[in-house]
Parts: structure tokens; sequence; C-alpha cells
């Protein structure tokens, strides 16, 4: 059993995760700006209160980061703030309470560019933004680089694909790129439990479902390094409460 520290707990990939880490055994310290109704230890803050996430993360194991602006929203007022500077924050609390294992969120928009029909991207591509949310989760990947190389952290950044927030109707164009919110569970904790992952260490991992015909995001690595299989295909394993 370990002790999880997780922002972001209260959202839609939150709650899949949460319920997944607590079917296996760890203990979950959520943190977010609502409390959410999962049944844990609750820390109800900003990504801006810096002493608020030091005080979660203490005594943690392991760290998800999760929270941000999910939108291509204002980059000055909300990206900023929220998915920039509060990624740092999210970080230097890991590293102040000596976490070595850390899950940071990025997006498969990092790589909107690359993707095509037909065409499986890997991570080797490199990225290729197209908005200003997208950047923002470059960044949170770059960050989780220097963070495993300086400060000896075992880091993965997610790059998750497309999750529902409400039930989608009719079938939407982005459902080739589908992440089932228990196959998100899984994933997540996977990562967690992940025992090939050394530190300093860092890995990008895309996270979808299983698609249905040739995959857009390549999760070989997923399974390699963390054991990822999917179980789930459109439109299985919505889970709304």
């Amino acid at each position: 059993m370990k002790t999880v520290f997780m922002t972001g707990a209260a959202g839609v990939i939150g709650r899949a995760v949460c319920t997944e880490l607590a079917n296996r055994g760890h203990r979950v310290r959520a943190f977010d700006r609502i409390q959410g109704s999962f049944d844990c230890d609750w820390t109800v803050a900003d990504l801006a209160d810096r002493e608020a996430l030091r005080a979660a993360a203490t005594g943690a194991e392991v760290a998800i980061h999760l929270a941000a602006t999910p939108t291509d929203a204002d980059f000055l007022r909300e990206l900023l703030p929220n998915n920039i500077i509060g990624t740092c924050n999210f970080f230097e609390a890991a590293r102040e309470a000596g976490i070595k294992r850390v899950i940071v969120t990025s997006s498969v928009q990092a790589v909107d560019r690359l993707a095509s029909p037909g065409h499986t991207v890997e991570v080797r591509e490199g990225t290729a933004p197209l908005n200003h949310y997208a950047v923002t989760k470059v960044y949170a990947e770059q960050l989780g680089h220097m963070y495993a190389h300086r400060f000896a952290m075992s880091v993965i950044a997610v790059r998750p694909g497309w999750v529902p927030r409400e039930k989608p109707n009719p079938m939407p164009a982005t459902a080739s790129a589908y992440l089932s919110h228990r196959d998100a569970g899984r994933f997540y904790a996977a990562c967690v439990d992940a025992e090939k992952l050394a530190a300093p260490g860092f890995e990008i991992l895309f996270a979808t479902s299983r698609p249905k015909g040739r995959p857009p995001y390549d999760l070989e690595p997923a399974k390699r390094i963390i054991g990822y299989d999917p179980v789930d295909t459109w439109p299985e394993g919505m889970i709304f409460t």
C-alpha cells in the first residue's frame, strides 16, 4: 500500500483514478479546488497555495498531477497561473516532500500536428502543439524531464486521449483517441505500481483505450514499461456519477 498525493482529484479522471487506487489498496491524499464525493483525505485549495501543496504532499510516496485548465483558454488569465505556475508549484511540493515517483499529465494535443489518418504517432517523433493549452502540456513534459534528472525522480508524463466529461451522442470524431474512465483509472494505477522505473528516469507514455482499427498513438511503450493493456473500446467504460 502506498500513499498517493493527487491534484485534480475531483475531476473526471481524478474520480476514476481515486476509485482504482483504492481498489488496489492504496491510500489517496486528494487535492482540488472543490471537495469531491470520494471518501479520502481531502485538501481543498488552489495550485497557487504552495503551503497547502507542501502539506498535502508531505509523507506521500507517489504524486499524481491532474489539475489544470483543460481547454485552450486565455493564456495570461487562466493557462499561465493554472497550467504553468501551478505545475511548477506541484513539482516543487513533490521535491520538498522527497517523493521519487511523480506522474504528470500531458495530453495527446502535444502532438496534434503529427496526427493523421492511418498514422500511429510515436513518442520519438517529438512534439507539435497547435494551441496554447497544448504548449502548456509540452512545458509539463519538459519540467518533468528536468526534475527527473536534476532531483533523481522517476517521472512519467502521461499523454491521455479523449476522456468524455459528459455522455456524447452521436459518436464524435475524437472517438479514435478515446480513453474510458475505467481505463484511465487502470493506467494511472499502473504508473503507481510499475516496478521497472528507476530514479532518475523519465518516460512519456500515450494512454488510450483499445482503438478500433489502426491506433492513432503508440501504446506499446505503456504496455512494456508499466504493463498497461486497455480493456475498453468505444463507448465502453464511461462512468458518470
